[in-house]
């Protein structure tokens, strides 16, 4: 896709988000993004091409998803999807959450923040094009 097509994809994205989910929030940690955030359902995305890890939701500045492992705050990381499309982004943070209070498993919501908001779209636009495919 080339930009423009890319560009016009996200506007479609972003149009089906606030279908689904009615608009964004105006109070909370909405007024510190410069992008709304979108949830993504996609199996194959990963950190570093090895370490899988399950997405929340993607901005055109970052992402937020699970991992079985801590990342340190300020890791340089690569974040991937499909293996077909990887960008740099740095660690902003990293909390341990109980998955699951019956079996005391674990795991932690990383959020990173994205070094490229251009390349950042083209990953959302990747990743929501290809939900269900993984």
């Amino acid at each position: 896709m080339d930009k423009v097509d890319v560009q016009h994809r996200y506007r479609e994205i972003l149009a089906e988000e606030t279908e689904l989910h009615g608009p964004a929030p105006t109070s909370g940690g909405a007024e510190r993004r410069g992008a709304p955030r979108v949830s993504v359902v996609t199996g194959d995305m990963s950190v570093n091409l090895e370490i899988p890890v399950i997405p929340v939701n993607l901005s055109v500045s970052g992402a937020c998803f699970f991992a079985e492992r801590p990342f340190t705050l300020g890791a340089q990381i690569d974040v991937s999807i499909a293996a077909a499309f990887t960008l740099k982004a740095t660690v902003v943070n990293c909390a341990m959450e109980e998955s699951s209070s019956e079996f005391l498993e674990v795991h932690y919501r990383v959020h990173c923040k994205f070094a490229d908001e251009d390349q950042g779209l083209e990953l959302l636009v990747l990743a929501k094009n290809h939900e269900g495919e993984f």
